[in-house]
Protein backbone atom coordinates (compact mmCIF):
# COMPACT_ATOMS: atom_id res chain seq x y z
CA UNK A 1 0.00 0.00 0.00
CA UNK A 2 1.07 3.03 -1.09
CA UNK A 3 1.36 6.29 1.88
CA UNK A 4 -1.30 8.87 0.62
CA UNK A 5 1.16 12.25 -0.88
CA UNK A 6 2.31 15.28 1.38
CA UNK A 7 -0.32 17.37 1.75
CA UNK A 8 1.84 20.81 1.30
CA UNK A 9 3.39 19.32 -1.52
CA UNK A 10 -0.06 18.32 -3.20
CA UNK A 11 -1.31 22.41 -2.49
CA UNK A 12 2.40 23.48 -4.08
CA UNK A 13 1.93 21.69 -6.98
CA UNK A 14 -1.97 22.70 -7.07
CA UNK A 15 -0.90 26.41 -7.24
CA UNK A 16 2.05 25.71 -9.23
CA UNK A 17 -0.57 23.85 -11.78
CA UNK A 18 -3.38 26.69 -11.49
CA UNK A 19 -0.86 29.05 -12.34
CA UNK A 20 0.72 27.39 -15.42
CA UNK A 21 -3.34 26.59 -16.31
CA UNK A 22 -3.96 30.32 -16.18
CA UNK A 23 -1.15 31.33 -18.13
CA UNK A 24 -2.10 29.11 -21.16
CA UNK A 25 -5.61 30.21 -21.17
CA UNK A 26 -4.51 33.60 -21.47
CA UNK A 27 -2.39 32.77 -23.94
CA UNK A 28 -4.84 30.78 -25.97
CA UNK A 29 -7.69 33.64 -25.43
CA UNK A 30 -4.97 36.16 -26.90
CA UNK A 31 -4.57 34.20 -29.94
CA UNK A 32 -8.28 33.12 -30.58
CA UNK A 33 -7.60 29.26 -29.50
CA UNK A 34 -10.08 27.32 -27.28
CA UNK A 35 -8.14 26.73 -23.81
CA UNK A 36 -9.81 23.27 -23.90
CA UNK A 37 -7.77 22.32 -27.00
CA UNK A 38 -4.63 22.61 -24.43
CA UNK A 39 -3.43 19.52 -23.10
CA UNK A 40 -1.00 19.86 -19.92
CA UNK A 41 1.66 17.28 -20.19
CA UNK A 42 3.82 17.69 -17.03
CA UNK A 43 7.32 16.15 -17.17
CA UNK A 44 8.59 13.50 -14.35
CA UNK A 45 11.83 13.70 -15.71
CA UNK A 46 13.98 12.94 -12.66
CA UNK A 47 11.34 13.14 -10.11
CA UNK A 48 10.42 10.51 -8.03
CA UNK A 49 6.64 8.78 -8.10
CA UNK A 50 5.75 9.95 -5.19
CA UNK A 51 6.13 13.51 -6.82
CA UNK A 52 3.88 12.07 -9.59
CA UNK A 53 1.06 10.86 -7.02
CA UNK A 54 1.42 14.29 -5.59
CA UNK A 55 0.82 16.31 -8.96
CA UNK A 56 -2.15 13.39 -9.63
CA UNK A 57 -3.78 14.60 -6.45
CA UNK A 58 -3.12 17.76 -7.28
CA UNK A 59 -5.08 17.56 -10.48
CA UNK A 60 -2.77 16.53 -13.23
CA UNK A 61 -3.34 13.71 -15.03
CA UNK A 62 -0.89 13.87 -17.98
CA UNK A 63 2.31 12.75 -17.65
CA UNK A 64 5.93 12.36 -19.85
CA UNK A 65 8.43 11.01 -19.81
CA UNK A 66 11.69 10.77 -21.58
CA UNK A 67 13.06 7.65 -20.97
CA UNK A 68 12.08 4.22 -21.83
CA UNK A 69 12.87 2.99 -18.50
CA UNK A 70 11.11 5.72 -15.82
CA UNK A 71 8.12 5.51 -17.82
CA UNK A 72 7.47 1.84 -17.29
CA UNK A 73 8.71 1.88 -13.56
CA UNK A 74 6.42 4.78 -12.70
CA UNK A 75 3.71 3.83 -15.10
CA UNK A 76 3.80 0.43 -12.93
CA UNK A 77 4.21 1.94 -9.74
CA UNK A 78 0.99 4.49 -10.42
CA UNK A 79 -0.99 2.19 -11.85
CA UNK A 80 -3.66 2.30 -9.39
CA UNK A 81 -4.60 6.21 -10.52
CA UNK A 82 -7.27 5.96 -12.46
CA UNK A 83 -7.59 8.42 -15.99
CA UNK A 84 -3.65 9.03 -15.25
CA UNK A 85 -2.28 8.87 -18.79
CA UNK A 86 1.64 8.65 -20.09
CA UNK A 87 3.34 10.22 -22.90
CA UNK A 88 6.80 9.37 -24.10
CA UNK A 89 8.57 12.55 -24.76
CA UNK A 90 11.92 13.18 -26.91
CA UNK A 91 14.19 10.80 -28.90
CA UNK A 92 14.29 6.84 -27.77
CA UNK A 93 17.80 6.65 -25.82
CA UNK A 94 19.73 3.92 -27.12
CA UNK A 95 21.17 2.30 -23.40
Amino acid sequence: MTAPPDPALVAELASALAAVRARIAAACVSCGRDPASVELVAVGKTQPVEAVRAAYAAGQRVFGENYVQELVAKAAACADLEGLRWHFIGHLQRN
